[in-house]
């Protein structure tokens, strides 16, 4: 074989041999997402402990029911610490609350379930309107169904709130809150929203929050 096929054989074979190498290696894998979860409030412990607290309260067990109370107040402040403004302040005094709760109950001061509802009713709607804040938040940086699933919890927490310890709905309120629901139920499927739509369902729903907020600020003076 003369020398200039012999190269040209080879450089062909070498040229095949590359080839096969680099279709037999697998590209690179892609990376996957994680599954989206089912989410739940963030920071949800004030609200099974509140609960706690009640449950504990009406067997007469006044010193567990004292220190769920405890456990509530101290996860609100672990939770205004990284807050500003109005949903800092509703917090952290919703906490000096539950403290005072707690000590009371703690020392038999407290035997009518009723004298309860009033500071579990004001941490509740504190809770969520930090909540609304962090659905319009996961709205822009996560994704529209984390929101939505956000959204929903939050709503759901509230309405139990505000029938279970302040007073039954009125055909306003409750048209707001099954509206925000509906709102939750789309972002949650991937339906698209505007920004308009999302921040005027929670500026509704803050409003109500508020005049709650007033109506047990007034019922305590």
């Amino acid at each position: 074989m003369k020398p200039k096929i012999a190269l040209v054989l080879t450089a062909i074979v070498m040229i095949g041999w590359s080839c096969e190498s680099r279709y037999d290696q697998k590209g690179p894998e892609t990376e996957k997402q994680p599954a989206l979860k089912e989410a739940s409030v963030t920071e949800i412990e004030p609200d099974n402990d509140l609960l706690q607290a009640e449950n504990k309260f009406i067997q007469g067990d006044y010193t567990t029911s004292a220190s769920h109370l405890e456990a509530a107040a101290e996860a609100m402040r672990q939770i205004a610490e990284s807050l500003k403004g109005k949903h800092k302040n509703r917090i952290e005094s919703s906490a000096s609350d539950i403290d005072a709760l707690a000590d009371e109950v703690a020392h038999n001061k407290i035997k009518d379930l009723g004298s309860l509802n009033p500071v579990i009713a004001k941490a509740g709607q504190a809770l969520a309107g930090y909540r609304l804040e962090l659905t319009e938040n996961e709205f822009f940086t996560v994704s529209e169904a984390q929101a939505g699933a956000t959204l929903k919890k939050t709503i759901e927490q509230l309405e139990k709130s505000v029938v279970s310890h302040h007073r039954a709905l009125d055909p306003v309120e409750k048209t707001v809150l099954d509206h925000a629901t509906d709102i939750a139920s789309r972002l949650r499927k991937g339906d698209k929203l505007t920004t308009e739509d999302l921040k005027a369902t929670l500026q509704s729903v803050d409003h109500e929050i508020e005049k709650w907020q007033h109506e047990l600020d007034n019922a305590n003076r």
